[in-house]
């Protein structure tokens, strides 16, 4: 087994496993209050949302890509409207080359760096990325905001791209938290480097506190649309 696996595969401890359940419970609880309260928000609340999660991508941040990234938006709302469930290879594709605005149909074949931290070697992303898909199609009874997370911080890890994978990996958590009626994160902590896996480098993240970190952003986007 390739040691990211391993590393993002780790089971959490009892205490780990207590503040999840606390902080899942506390995600539902504001899901519930923002559904009997729809009719209180406001386009500015929606606008104020928007900005704080464009503002989390360096990139987004300075103008680039904005369009693509709003095309990437507009994708995944309509398979939300077919009944998307899975991701195969074609949709990863087919997704990163909306938010980069060129067709894409292969991963990076050189190294790349974040932060100064080596993700994973080019020969090894096909493996991690069976990885990748084994946990979407997984028969899985966790929630979505766990699921996400998950999601989020293996692309994250992996890289499988040259550049643009952070912004990857919040569309694909978007898609499956609307596609359950969650709200998208806001990104009130440090971008996504700061979710790497990768524990053979300087900067890294446990699953556990990824999760953690991505579910305090999820919430953070609630409290802007219900205050």
């Amino acid at each position: 087994m390739h040691p990211l696996i391993q590393f993002l595969e780790q089971a959490r401890n009892e205490e780990e496993d207590f503040q999840k359940n606390e902080i899942l419970k506390t995600v539902d609880e504001l899901r519930l209050q923002l559904h009997h309260s729809t009719n209180k928000i406001s386009s500015e609340k929606l606008q104020t949302l928007q900005v704080a999660r464009c503002l989390a991508s360096g990139t987004l941040r300075r103008g680039k890509l904005r369009s693509e990234w709003d095309q990437a938006q507009i994708l995944i709302h309509k398979w939300i409207l077919e009944n998307k469930c899975l991701f195969n290879e074609d949709d990863i594709f087919t997704l990163y080359s909306e938010l980069i605005g060129e067709k894409v149909c292969s991963y990076r074949t050189r190294h790349v760096y974040t932060t100064k931290n080596r993700h994973p070697d080019p020969e090894h992303i096909p493996i991690l990325m069976d990885y990748f898909f084994s946990v979407v199609g997984k028969n899985t009874t966790e929630h979505s905001v766990e699921h996400a997370s998950k999601l989020r911080q293996i692309i994250v890890s992996i890289h499988p791209f040259g550049d643009g994978n952070g912004r990857l990996s919040q569309v694909l958590s978007d898609f499956v938290l609307l596609r359950e009626g969650f709200l998208p994160q806001s990104f009130a902590f440090p971008g996504a480097a700061m979710m790497m896996g990768l524990p053979d480098q300087k900067v890294y993240m446990t699953p556990h506190t990824a999760f953690v970190n991505f579910a305090e952003s999820v919430i953070h986007s609630y409290n802007v649309m219900l205050n």
